[in-house]
Order: C-alpha cells, then sequence, then structure tokens
C-alpha cells in the first residue's frame, strides 16, 4: 500500500473513531507523522479531544523557526460552548509552557461546524487552522517541513499585525506591570504568597512571566537561585494526583525507583532534592488552587500529606511557594488550622495603574505602525472605561486594531468599539464571571446611585422586602468580595463601580424585574 492510501485510510479511521483513545495515538498519529516528516517528534499532551505535538525544525536549518506545536482536535457538531472554551484553553497553556507564545502553530479540527474554525482563528491570530482535508494535503507534501516553514512564516505575518490576546494568559513580551510584586517574590525571605484575584484578572500571566525570569536569568531580582515549576490544579482531582505530577516532572526515574515507599516520602524526598543537587530554591508556582480544593472537599480527599509537606520544605528553605486562587485561596491562609496559615502571604491581583495601561496600549501599536489621534485622549478614556482591567484593556485594544480604517486610530473608532455588541457582551460576561448570587443581586440594587455604603444597600433591601440571616454581616462580605473582583471601588466606607461602562450596561442590556425576583428567591433559600 502507498503512503498516500495510508494517510487516506489514517485519516479515515480518525474520522470514524467513537474516541480518541490512547491506542489510536501510539499507533496511528505519531506513526503517520514519523512515516511522513524527517524532523523529530514529541509528544506533549493527550485528551480525548485534543492530542498536541511538538516538531523538531533544528534539521531544516531555518534560524527563525526552529520548532513548532501541531495540533488536533476532535469535536461534535453540537459542541457545547464551555467544552470550546475548555479545548482553546488548553491550547494556549500548551503554547506558554513550551515557551512558543510569540510564534504560529498548526492546528488540524476534526468535526464541529463552519463557525468553529472561526473561533480558533479568533483566538490564535496567524496560526494555520484546518481539517482533516487539509492535513490529507499537507502530508501528501514532497516535503512537509518545507510546507510547515512556508506556513508558519505567513502566519508570523498575520501575528505582527494583532498583539492583543484577552482570553487566557498573555505572553511574557505583553506583559506590563506588577514589578514591585515580581521583584518582592524573588528578593524577600518570605516563603510563601497567595495571589487572590477576580477571573481574567491576569493570575496565571503572572504565573508565566515569574517563569519566564527565571529561566531569562534575570540578575535584577536573584531569579537565577531558583527552580521554576508552573502547576496547574485545575488538572488534577486529587492531591496525590498532583503531587505525582510534581515529582514526575522534577525527577522520574528518582520517583519511579521510590514510589514503592508511599507518595509522602518520596515527595518529601523530591523536594528536597532540588536544593541538594542543584543548589537552588525550587518555585513552586500552583495555578487554580480553588478548583482542587473544592474538588479534593467533595470527594473527602486527605490533603494533609501535601499541605504539610510543602509547609516544612518551605520552611527549611527548599521551596517557595505562589499559589493563585478566586475566593478558596483567600479562606485557606486564613484558616487557622490549615497547614498554610502564617506561612503565605496574601497579596491582592488588582487593575494595572493608568501608566501601565498606557504602556500596555502603546507599545504594540507603536511597534505596528499604528497611531492614536489624539493619542492622550484615547488612552485616557480606555483607562476610564476600562478601571485599569487588563483583560478589557486588550479587549478593546484588540477590537479597536480589528475595526481600524487605517493605521490611524481615531476618538470616533474608539467610540464604534465601546458600543458594539461585542463589548457590551463582554463586560457582561466579565461581570457574571466575577459576582454570585447576593453580590449581582446588590449590584441591580444600586445601579441609579453614583456612590453607596452599608447602609444604603441594607436599606434597599429592607423596602424590597430581601431577608437575609446576619444581613449585616453578609452585605459587607459581598462588597468586599466585589471589590477583591475589581467589581466596585472601595473609597472610606464608600463604594462606587470601578468603571461607569459596566454599570450603565448592566442597567441598559442585564437588569430586569424577573432577573431581580429570581435573584431574590436563591439568597433567600
Amino acid at each position: 500500500m502507498s503512503i498516500i492510501s495510508e494517510i487516506h485510510d489514517f485519516i479515515k479511521s480518525l474520522d470514524a473513531a467513537e474516541t480518541w483513545d490512547d491506542s489510536i495515538l501510539d499507533t496511528s498519529i505519531e506513526y503517520y507523522l514519523r512515516r511522513t516528516l524527517r524532523s523529530p517528534v514529541r509528544s506533549i499532551h493527550r485528551s480525548d479531544l485534543l492530542f498536541s505535538y511538538q516538531l523538531d525544525l533544528k534539521k531544516e536549518l531555518d534560524p527563525t523557526y526552529r520548532e513548532c506545536l501541531i495540533f488536533f482536535v476532535r469535536l461534535s457538531i453540537d459542541v457545547e460552548h464551555d467544552l470550546l472554551n475548555e479545548i482553546l484553553e488548553s491550547i494556549r497553556y500548551v503554547i506558554l509552557k513550551e515557551g512558543l507564545s510569540g510564534q504560529p502553530h498548526l492546528t488540524f479540527i476534526f468535526g464541529g461546524d463552519h463557525d468553529i474554525k472561526r473561533h480558533f482563528e479568533d483566538e490564535f491570530w496567524g496560526s494555520f487552522i484546518s481539517d482533516k482535508k487539509g492535513l490529507i494535503e499537507w502530508l501528501k507534501k514532497a516535503s512537509p517541513e518545507k510546507e510547515i516553514l512556508s506556513l508558519l512564516k505567513m502566519g508570523a505575518l498575520e501575528m505582527t499585525k494583532c498583539p492583543f490576546h484577552y482570553l487566557g494568559p498573555c505572553s511574557s513580551d505583553m506583559f506590563v506591570g506588577r514589578e514591585k510584586l515580581i521583584r518582592g517574590i524573588f528578593i524577600d525571605s518570605q516563603v510563601g504568597y497567595a495571589i487572590a484575584g477576580g477571573r481574567r484578572i491576569g493570575k496565571t500571566s503572572l504565573l508565566f512571566k515569574l517563569q519566564s525570569e527565571v529561566k531569562e536569568g534575570k540578575k535584577t531580582h536573584s531569579s537565577k537561585a531558583y527552580h521554576p515549576l508552573y502547576m496547574d490544579c485545575s488538572n488534577f482531582a486529587t492531591f496525590h494526583d498532583l503531587m505525582k505530577d510534581i515529582s514526575l516532572r522534577l525527577f522520574p526515574k528518582y520517583y519511579l525507583g521510590h514510589s514503592a515507599d508511599g507518595y509522602e516520602f518520596s515527595f518529601n524526598k523530591i523536594l528536597n532534592r532540588v536544593k541538594g543537587l542543584w543548589n537552588k530554591t525550587l518555585i513552586l508556582m500552583l495555578d487554580e488552587m480553588d478548583s482542587l480544593v473544592e474538588k479534593a472537599e467533595e470527594k473527602s480527599e486527605d490533603s494533609d500529606v501535601f499541605f504539610n509537606s510543602l509547609r516544612a520544605e518551605a520552611n527549611k528553605g527548599s521551596v517557595k511557594l505562589v499559589i493563585t486562587g478566586f475566593r478558596e485561596v483567600s479562606k485557606m491562609i486564613q484558616n487557622s488550622a490549615h497547614p498554610f496559615y502564617n506561612l503565605c502571604e496574601k497579596k491582592r491581583l488588582g487593575v494595572l495603574e493608568n501608566h501601565e495601561v498606557s504602556e500596555l496600549i502603546s507599545r504594540p501599536f507603536s511597534r505596528m505602525g499604528i497611531t492614536l489621534e489624539p493619542k492622550k485622549e484615547i488612552i485616557s478614556k480606555i483607562c476610564e472605561v476600562t478601571g485599569g482591567h487588563p483583560s478589557l484593556v486588550q479587549f478593546i485594544a484588540k477590537q479597536l486594531f480589528q475595526s481600524r480604517q487605517s493605521n490611524t486610530i481615531t476618538l470616533e473608532d474608539f467610540n464604534r468599539v465601546i458600543k458594539s455588541e461585542d463589548s457590551i457582551e463582554f463586560i457582561l460576561d466579565n461581570f457574571v464571571l466575577n459576582a454570585n448570587e447576593l453580590e449581582s443581586l446588590l449590584c441591580l440594587l444600586v445601579l441609579d446611585k453614583e456612590e453607596f455604603t452599608n447602609n444604603t444597600v441594607l436599606e434597599i433591601m429592607q423596602r424590597k422586602g430581601i431577608v437575609l440571616e446576619n444581613p449585616a454581616k453578609k452585605v459587607y462580605t459581598a462588597l468586599r468580595n466585589l471589590t477583591f473582583n475589581n467589581i466596585l471601588l472601595h473609597d472610606h466606607g464608600r463604594y462606587r463601580f470601578l468603571y461607569p461602562l459596566m454599570r450603565n450596561i448592566i442597567k441598559e442590556y442585564y437588569l430586569s424585574p424577573n432577573l431581580v425576583s429570581t435573584l431574590k428567591r436563591e439568597v433567600e433559600k
């Protein structure tokens, strides 16, 4: 059978398979990549719906592209929005973890409708997105590697046009601000940090920036003294699984040789070996800790081994912890019975300063030869409507880039973007993601107030007949959470919406009598 016939049969088998299990991965995809490519291929991620490979292009002697990533995605026609976002998030994570965020890649999609490709193209600007027919055509080329280089170069031209990415972590070169926090993590004697903040505020971006600083060996803040390890805790169901993966990533042979002694013994030894063998402190970055804490509690998993081991090694100087989360992280370190109590210093990740927003906007546009006219006024308005929220800043910047009529962005362009349906939807989504039922209800009750206090909210609730147990405490906590999650701004006992645009959009597009009644019933349960 010819290689072309084999490839056709291979694609057909993938398309017909109900799931992409390990046997298909090991015997089909890798086999045909190795069968048709001269360059080394390495599997780096596998799941039921996504396979990822790293292709070593050093033999092609191209100084620009030494490696690239290839993704295979399997979707149903009626794929759910949440599942699609989960796959996109997994791809972003792989790209950042491999240090290839500034480079295009290849993605082949099996299944899904016509809009799916557009979703991937919007998220991964400049990358080559195709389907099974595109995969067949690529593998049939006399020199698939040269075709890859050609695609990468075309994609790179596109990527230079729009560096703004508002969903998921940003690349290291687009990261701005947080200098004092980053410097403190590396220099201060504090052994642990709990970084808490609302969703889309940049927690994962911060961890990837820390990892990048260590790999680049920045002398200004002693990062060379550390060995970085980033872990996304949302990928694990138990603390045992997390400990096992940490051990395997650091010292796989040692872990496998001692796993029979029990993971408690192995985990402590693994953590200590970084200091003993490399004379470096392990800087362990645990992202999305809330997710694992919630899952472990639901399954009654015993987490004592994990937390006590980390506390012991951190106090010995073998490990420096940087943990991120949304709500559970704050509760965890404030619980006097928890091993991390008095171990981790809490740091709130807030919005960007105005000069940081200016840098985030100005630097990329300047590099692309795009001017803002009038620059100061446009940047000032972006600061005003976003409140410095980094995700919203990048969203507006991307909309400005894509909707501009020329290489000059005007106030008219800005006003058109702010009023667009995409902007309204994104801002409402930000609100819903960062507020629970009670917090959402309180925001709806004060939409006609420029400023308000705890007592203002309690009086409105009394007039509306909203009955809560211990209302003063619950309202106080809810308003503090809304401030913490960058929806409200708190100043000397008075609150207001962080940016007026969110308040106006909630009032015009989200508020309804039925919604208030529904939320009232939920919070009174």
